[in-house]
This record gives structure tokens, C-alpha cells and sequence, in this order.
């Protein structure tokens, strides 16, 4: 009997689960974040640093009057372990000294610069939960926000971002405003190749 009358079929069989594997692996993501101290964003308008209790970057009530208001600039890069294709977004943590008010907290600006030499794009911050966004009933407790970036092409591993938010007088009624956090959230290909055709 040839000894190798089972070698193809079962390396064919092996081949076909390796490449299982690795096709599954590849598909898959975990989630990271990035933290932006607040303290390393530059202020300009009315925004204030604020230090001890609540700290952060104080946004005063704008009060109807564009004169009053506050804005915030922050910047971060792709990182290497970001999946292609998929879309960063930035969370932000606030609070307020209201219960039940309204923030709007908006687009100033965002960029993208292309790490490859290609064109900067322009774009925008959306908000995923509308604008304005609403407080909790409960004062100075913390509130969430998320941000996808749009107009601005496809985010590659190594691409600057720079980006800005802006606290409008348009239907704002919320008094003493502080941003707490900056992250961004994206899909990071994690070390998982073989998760699902040998652990599970």
C-alpha cells in the first residue's frame, strides 16, 4: 500500500481549515479607544480650563449671543492596528449643573491628512444622538455623546486628525457645562486568528 495515499486528501483537509481560520480572523475586531485629556485641548473663545472638582473644559452658557461662544481643539492618529474600512468615532463625557437641558455641542471642524501624501480632506463631526443633546434629569452627573466623522474620505492606519467642537447659542439652555473625556473608539484588528476553528 502507497504510504501516501492519505497525504493529499489530508493536507487538503488541514489547508482547508487553516485557511478557515485565517479568513475568520480576518474578519473579526475588537474594540479600542483612545484618551484625549482634556487638559492637552486648546481653548479659544470663552472656554475655560477648570481644575478640582468637575474638572475639565468649562463651556459657559452661551446665552443667545454668538459673542459667548466656547470651542475646543484636539487632534490624534490613526493607529496601526486600526481595521480598514472601518469608522473611528469620538465619544465625549460631559456634564452640566442643569437637569433635563439642551448642549449644542457642534462640528467647528475636522481634517484628515493623509499619511500616504495624499490630499487633506475636510469634513465634519455628526452627532449620532441629534442636535441638541439632551442632559440626564439628574445635575452634574455624567452624560455621553458620539461623533462620526463624515466627508472626510477613508481613514487609514497613520492618518492625522485634527478636529474641533464649538458650543452654539441656538437652542442651548444648559448652565455650566464641563467636558469631562475625549476618546476615540475604533475597530482594531485583534491577535485572534484561529479563535473560531480551534478554541471554540
Amino acid at each position: 500500500m502507497n504510504n501516501n495515499s492519505f497525504s493529499t486528501p489530508l493536507a487538503t483537509f488541514f489547508g482547508i481549515i487553516l485557511l478557515s481560520a485565517v479568513g475568520s480572523a480576518s474578519a473579526q475586531t475588537v474594540e479600542k479607544s483612545i484618551s484625549i485629556s482634556p487638559f492637552g485641548a486648546s481653548l479659544s473663545d470663552n472656554a475655560q480650563m477648570l481644575r478640582g472638582f468637575r474638572a475639565g473644559i468649562l463651556m459657559d452658557d452661551p446665552a443667545g449671543n454668538p459673542d459667548n461662544r466656547s470651542s475646543f481643539y484636539f487632534g490624534f492618529t490613526i493607529p496601526e492596528d486600526f481595521a480598514p474600512g472601518s469608522m473611528p468615532v469620538v465619544r465625549i463625557i460631559w456634564s452640566t449643573g442643569g437637569e433635563s437641558c439642551n448642549l449644542n455641542l457642534r462640528s467647528n471642524a475636522l481634517t484628515r491628512h493623509d499619511v500616504d501624501g495624499g490630499p487633506s480632506d475636510t469634513g465634519s463631526l455628526s452627532s449620532n444622538s441629534g442636535l441638541p443633546l439632551v442632559s440626564n434629569d439628574t445635575s452634574e452627573h455624567g452624560n455621553t455623546a458620539i461623533y462620526t466623522p463624515v466627508s472626510v474620505g477613508v481613514f487609514a492606519p497613520g492618518d492625522a486628525v485634527t478636529a474641533s467642537l464649538f458650543r452654539s447659542e441656538v437652542n442651548d439652555t444648559c448652565p455650566n457645562v464641563v467636558i469631562h473625556g475625549i476618546a476615540v473608539v475604533y475597530d482594531s484588528l485583534g491577535p485572534l486568528v484561529f479563535q473560531d476553528a480551534f478554541e471554540n
